[in-house]
């Protein structure tokens, strides 16, 4: 079966779908996309990378197994092995839907790729500066260089804010280079900073997972919190809209979760019903954005980082942002 066929999915997927089976085999567990097969399996931190690395190998045996039997062959420059651990993988990088990940998910490589290219790509727009007015030059920015910007933000989101000042520092000299100041960029070309783009962009996830059309697989990873729900007494308590999210960051957790899309679970459930209730996703992070312009009107200090979990208030005092 050739690809474009009508007919290629369905019995591709007929054909392929018991590869899992020899990986559950192995006692991993199998994620799946079109023809890309991923396996997994958490192990003790009493085992060395050594014996994780045998154990993956005896996995990827069992698979090459099925597919000589079944007339499917792999390519072996696609394989590799990883260990995931902050301080004890190994020392290696894989890609993912385009964004390079270290073992260690402090992202210094996929961050630094992409200062690199953003940079050129802002060097090309600049140079059109004789040529065109302000306004057309943003239009540039948002077309060729944040549009690749963002296409990276859900895999870096996490990366610590050291890390990530020097792909904000790309933004914030173009608008220098065009003679735009931050405040003017988010109140007159709807250009917000880097920062509050990406906690916008997350919470829209979020707000996809409550409307019911994100992937089951993602919504799995934040279930409802029922019980917040029913226990609204309180007058801050009933102030909290109906859809809150079980928060995985309470209490003992490592700061790479609480800088990740776990962490802004707290923002989420303290957002004003109005808020999460908008029909989509647009409107939503159109909501977002109008509460960050006026008060970077108002010169509020460090307007650009309200969304983050680290700028969260209690509940009275953050909702009082959106009025």
């Amino acid at each position: 079966m050739f690809q474009g066929t009508v007919w290629g999915p369905s019995l591709w997927n007929s054909f392929y779908g018991d590869a899992r089976a020899a990986v559950q085999k192995a006692s991993c567990t199998d994620s799946v996309f079109a023809d890309d097969l991923n396996s997994f399996r958490a192990y003790p931190r009493t085992f060395s990378c050594d014996e994780v690395l045998d154990d993956l190998r005896a996995c990827q045996t069992e698979l090459h197994e099925w597919g000589r039997a079944n007339c499917v062959n792999f390519d072996l420059s696609k394989e590799s092995f990883h260990v995931l651990h902050r301080r004890q993988g190994t020392e290696d990088t894989f890609t993912i839907l385009g964004v390079e990940f270290d073992t260690g998910f402090l992202m210094h490589e996929a961050v630094d790729s992409l200062v690199k290219n953003a940079g050129w790509r802002v060097k090309a727009v600049l140079k059109c500066k004789p040529f065109f007015s302000t306004k057309s030059l943003v239009h540039l920015y948002k077309s060729h260089v944040l549009s690749y910007i963002e296409s990276k933000t859900s895999g870096i989101y996490h990366a610590a804010p050291s890390a990530l000042q020097a792909l904000d520092d790309t933004q914030t000299r173009f608008l220098v280079a065009i003679g735009v100041s931050v405040v003017e960029g988010m109140a007159h070309y709807n250009l917000a900073p880097l920062q509050s783009r990406r906690d916008m962009v997350l919470l829209g996830v979020l707000h996809k997972i409550n409307l019911g059309i994100a992937i089951p697989p993602l919504g799995q990873f934040f279930p409802r919190n029922l019980d917040s729900a029913r226990r609204r007494t309180s007058r801050s308590a009933s102030s909290m809209h109906g859809c809150q999210f079980v928060d995985w960051t309470q209490g003992n957790c490592s700061e790479l979760m609480r800088r990740s899309i776990f962490g802004l679970v707290p923002v989420y459930n303290y957002l004003p019903k109005f808020v999460v209730d908008q029909p989509s996703v647009r409107l939503f992070q159109r909501s977002l954005q109008h509460m960050l312009c006026a008060h970077a009107q108002r010169g509020t200090v460090g307007w650009d980082a309200l969304l983050c979990r680290k700028s969260i208030r209690p509940l009275l005092s953050f909702q009082r942002l959106f009025f």
